[in-house]
C-alpha cells in the first residue's frame, strides 16, 4: 500500500527532505508539501538580502521547483487544523488531506506588544515571517527616503537579539545617505545579545555606538500608539516614534494548540529526542515551531541540523524499520553576526572573532548551503 508523507512548512529542515526525497523514497511512497507561501527565505542571508548584497533567488527556497525536481506535489495552501485521529490535515479552503506520516517546519511569529492595537499597521513592521517582512521594509524604505519633514523620522527596534542587531544596522547603512537621516534606536528588556559572552556583547555595543544608534537595554517595551513608544514598567513613558520593528522572542503557531496537539506552556509542539511529537507516532516536527526537551534557541542552526535527523527517520519508517533517528543538538553553535557592512561578528560559547574575512567565510558557507537547493 502506498504510503503518504506530508511536510507542513518549508523551513530549513523540510527544504532538505524535499532535496534528497528522490533517494530515500520508496516505489509505494509519495511525498507532498504544504505551505502557504511558495518561496521561503533562508534565514541566514536575510541582513545581505535587506542590504542589497543578495538577489531575491539567492536567498529562497523555490518550493514549487524544489517538488518538480525531486518528484514530490506540492499545495500552495494555510493549513488550518490537524486531526490526528483521523490523520487529517485541514486546508483553509475545506479540503482534507490524509497522511500516514506528517512534520510540521512552520516557523514561529514574533511576540505581540501588550499594548500594540495597530500590529498590523504599515508603520508596525515584525521581522517574521521573514517573506511578510521584506514587502513592508521595501515601503519603509522608500517613505524614510521621501520623508517630508525636515525632523528627521525615528525608527525603533525592539528586541535586542541577533536580529534585531543584525537588521538595525543593516538599516543605518542603507540610510545613510537619505536627505533626512533617520533617528534609530533598539530597546530590550534584558540585555543585548543575551546568551553571547561578554566580549561578544562589548564589540556588538561599540559598533551601535559607532554608528549612532541608541540603545535601550532592560527598558521593557510595552506596546505603540499613535506614533508613541509606551514603555516602563506599566508602560507609563512614551518617546515618539514613527516606524516600531519587531524582533521581539519568538510566539508559538495557533494551530497546535487549537488542534489539540501536544504544546508546551507557550504554545510550542512537544516533540522527543527523536523529534516525534510527544504520544504521536505518526508525527514530527523541527525549527522554531517545536519544544524540544532540552531548551533550544529559535536559530536556523539548529533546524538545519534537524533535516538530517528527520531524513534518517522518515528513510528507515519507509523501507519498513520501525526506527527512528536520535536528535543531538549541539551544545554550542556559531552564531554570525552581519554588521551591516560586509563585516561579521563571530560567537562560539566563551570565544568571539571580528572581522571581514569572516564575511567571505560565511558568504562562502551560506552559498554554498543554497547551492544544493537549486536545479543543475
Amino acid at each position: 500500500t502506498e504510503v503518504h508523507l506530508v511536510l507542513v512548512g518549508g523551513g530549513h529542515a523540510h527544504v532538505q527532505i524535499l532535496a534528497q526525497w528522490s533517494k530515500i523514497r520508496t516505489p509505494a511512497a509519495k511525498l507532498t508539501l504544504v505551505c502557504d507561501r511558495e518561496q521561503t527565505p533562508y534565514s541566514g542571508m536575510l541582513p545581505g538580502f535587506l542590504g542589497g548584497w543578495y538577489e531575491f533567488s539567492d536567498i529562497h527556497f523555490d518550493l514549487p521547483q524544489l517538488c518538480r525536481t525531486h518528484g514530490a506535489h506540492f499545495i500552495h495552501a494555510k493549513v488550518e487544523g490537524i486531526n490526528a485521529r483521523a490523520q487529517e490535515i485541514h486546508l483553509h479552503d475545506g479540503r482534507r488531506i490524509n497522511y500516514d506520516l506528517a512534520s510540521f517546519d512552520v516557523g514561529s511569529h514574533p511576540e505581540p506588544l501588550d499594548l500594540s492595537a495597530l500590529q498590523s499597521s504599515e508603520y508596525v513592521l515584525p521581522l517574521k515571517p521573514i517573506s511578510d517582512f521584506y514587502r513592508k521594509w521595501t515601503n519603509l524604505l522608500g517613505q524614510l527616503e521621501a520623508w517630508p519633514s525636515d525632523q528627521p523620522p525615528h525608527v525603533a527596534m525592539v528586541g535586542g537579539g541577533a536580529s534585531g542587531f543584525e537588521v538595525i544596522l543593516m538599516l543605518e547603512r542603507v540610510t545613510r545617505q537619505f536627505k533626512h537621516k533617520p533617528q534609530l534606536s533598539l530597546w530590550q528588556r534584558g540585555d543585548l545579545l543575551e546568551g553571547h559572552n561578554g566580549c561578544v556583547r562589548a564589540l556588538a555595543h561599540r559598533a551601535l555606538r559607532n554608528r549612532g544608534i541608541s540603545l535601550h537595554l532592560n527598558t521593557p517595551v510595552r506596546g505603540w500608539k499613535d506614533q508613541m513608544l509606551l514603555w516602563g514598567p506599566q508602560g507609563e513613558r512614551t518617546s515618539p516614534c514613527d516606524y516600531l520593528l519587531l524582533a521581539t522572542p519568538a510566539a508559538a503557531n495557533p494551530l497546535f494548540r487549537s488542534s489539540g496537539l501536544p504544546v508546551d506552556e507557550r504554545g510550542f509542539l512537544r516533540v522527543d529526542e527523536r523529534l516525534q511529537v510527544v504520544g504521536e507516532p505518526r508525527l514530527f516536527g523541527a525549527g522554531d515551531c517545536i519544544s524540544f526537551p532540552r531548551k533550544l534557541p529559535k536559530s536556523g542552526v539548529y533546524a538545519v541540523r534537524q533535516g538530517p535527523v528527520l531524513i534518517e527517520t522518515f528513510q528507515n519508517l519507509l523501507s519498513g524499520k520501525d526506527k527512528r533517528a536520535v536528535y543531538y543538538p549541539q551544545k554550542k553553535s556559531l552564531a554570525l553576526l552581519t554588521m551591516g557592512e560586509p563585516k561579521v561578528i563571530a560567537s562560539y560559547g566563551p570565544f568571539s572573532w571580528q572581522g571581514r574575512w569572516l564575511w567571505r567565510w560565511k558568504d562562502r558557507i551560506d552559498r554554498g548551503f543554497m547551492a544544493k537547493f537549486k536545479s543543475p
